[in-house]
């Protein structure tokens, strides 16, 4: 039934968009103004503008998208703006969590069948939204009967076209096209998104940052006090997992296990408690629970030799949505305070590692085939805290704006030297020196 649903949406997107394609040739409207080329500034920006955002992301990329978002509701503050986000990624929390946006509207997009679909086109088209912003990750050829029906339509145009990805600038009344090799930050991409509309965003170039309410800091606390970590123990965050569409992302599950354990070595040895604190999924546990018991071994064997209790020494904490959520909890936000604990988090490329940046927690990634451009740390305050580790090696990155570039295939390029290359030690120096200058241990 899957197959057959994604069969016909696939057959009434190619419809949509040969309709449209003919109508934008002929030049004719289908729905309402449809040669708006001035920016909102001739239009002003005291109007009260409906917009629609898509927000068909990943949770680093919602982050990327919030000094976007933080422009957009300075400039129109009157503004009603609804963000169209899909399941089940969390990055409707983090949307929900900006403060930026009135309304976010989920939609299980891979899931849902052709007529769900074509119902969520004809209930958003009946809000009559003034504006839309497409960013490269929007599966436009499925919306685009809704995308036409609006007057200023704002999106990302790639450099090639192709049967899953094909070009729809013809769509776009202010389109902003990327380039593969540009290395710009997504911060920097999102934001031309809106500076495209005469939105002046360079107050906003890295307002990424978030914060946990204060509620959610105290039960942080408490949970840290029930499992018996003092106030001065050293705790150092890690997320093992990358998820399970994109396993091609992960440095390896043995090698983070050994970085580990030369550092409880370290610093058990130096006197410090030391808690781990393993973040990841529902769907991560078994992994994290295999490093725990091993991590526990490790520091069983340390301590011995320094004639320490481990108990004493070594504290380990799992932070999933099933050990530290309640039902009416906001998953997001219990993750941010747990992180803002943190003095350092270890981490492949992924959500987690951007939800250290934006709150602030020193973070060592590691990079490999992803775009390590388009997420590196970008301003001298975020590069004195944080250690982006990337071999730099000519094929890498063979993904970039969410496309394998051609030529490439990351799943069996067969030697992974982009993350091969890096070193166990490696790691475990980059974790001391970020330790060491923010923290002075």
């Amino acid at each position: 039934m899957n197959k057959l649903h994604y069969f016909l949406n696939v057959v009434v997107a190619l419809v949509e968009m040969m309709y449209v394609r003919i109508i934008c040739a002929l030049g004719r409207r289908i729905c309402r103004n449809d040669s708006v080329q001035r920016d909102l500034s001739t239009a002003g920006f005291h109007q009260e503008y409906r917009m629609l955002i898509f927000a068909y992301m990943g949770l680093g990329d919602a982050i990327m998208m919030l000094p976007m978002l933080r422009a957009i509701r300075h400039a129109l503050p009157h503004a009603r703006i609804v963000a169209l986000a899909m399941l089940p990624s969390p990055a409707h929390e983090i949307l929900r969590l900006s403060g930026c946006v009135d309304r976010v509207d989920l939609f299980a997009f891979k899931q849902a069948s052709v007529w769900k679909r074509l119902r969520l086109i004809a209930r958003l088209q009946r809000e009559r939204f003034d504006i839309v912003i497409c960013p490269y990750t929007t599966p436009a050829p499925y919306f685009m009967r809704l995308i036409h029906s609006i007057p200023y339509r704002v999106g990302h145009v790639l450099p090639e076209s192709s049967l899953r990805h094909p070009n729809v600038s013809y769509i776009f009344t202010h389109p902003v096209r990327l380039s593969y090799n540009d290395r710009k930050h997504e911060t920097e991409r999102y934001r031309l998104l809106a500076e495209v509309l005469g939105i002046k965003t360079a107050a906003f170039q890295a307002a990424f940052e978030l914060a946990p309410r204060a509620n959610y800091s105290e039960r942080a606390e408490e949970r840290m006090r029930e499992v018996g970590i003092p106030g001065d123990a050293l705790l150092l965050g890690v997320h093992p997992a990358v998820g399970e569409t994109m396993p091609w992302r992960q440095w390896g599950i043995e090698r983070l296990t050994a970085v580990l354990q030369h550092i409880l070595d370290d610093y058990i040895h130096k006197g410090f408690t030391v808690c781990v604190v393993l973040f990841g999924s529902d769907a991560d546990l078994p992994v994290l629970e295999s490093m725990q018991q091993n991590l526990l071994g490790c520091a069983h064997s340390t301590c011995s030799r320094s004639a320490l209790k481990v108990q004493s020494a070594v504290k380990t904490l799992l932070i999933t949505p099933q050990h530290v959520c309640n039902s009416d909890d906001i998953p997001i936000e219990m993750t941010l305070a747990f992180l803002k604990k943190c003095h350092v988090l270890l981490a492949n490329d992924g959500g987690i590692a951007h939800l250290a940046v934006a709150i602030g927690t020193p973070v060592v990634r590691i990079f490999g085939m992803t775009d390590y451009y388009g997420y590196r740390a970008i301003d001298s305050a975020h590069v004195s805290r944080h250690r982006d580790i990337w071999k730099g090696i000519p094929c890498s990155p063979c993904i970039g704006l969410g496309v394998v570039k051609r030529g490439y295939n990351l799943h069996t390029c067969g030697h992974h030297r982009c993350l091969n290359a890096i070193t166990v030690q490696e790691v475990v120096e980059a974790v001391h020196n970020v330790v060491s200058a923010s923290f002075g241990f």
